[in-house]
């Protein structure tokens, strides 16, 4: 069986003001969308749930995927340990 898989063009632009779904998130990576459920989960990636649909902004997006963030936010769980 031949599978191919879709891949967006070139680099990722997310609009600060934008609202996605884990789904389009995960296309748009190129990630599985348990990747980022798994992120979610884990109090990694903030998001809601309305319905069926898990929804995240942009700006959290922008915060998850900032490696300043990142290592804050490593920082901050090691010392609250």
């Amino acid at each position: 069986m031949n599978t191919t898989t879709v891949q967006p063009p070139g680099p990722i632009t997310i609009d600060p003001t934008a609202i996605y779904t884990t789904y389009a998130v995960a296309w748009l990576m190129g990630v599985s969308p348990a990747s980022i459920l798994a992120a979610i989960r884990r109090g990694e990636l903030p998001a809601v749930r309305r319905g069926h649909c898990t929804y995240l902004t942009g700006r959290a997006l922008l915060a998850w995927l900032s490696p300043t963030d990142a290592a804050k936010d490593a920082v901050d769980k090691a010392t609250r340990a």
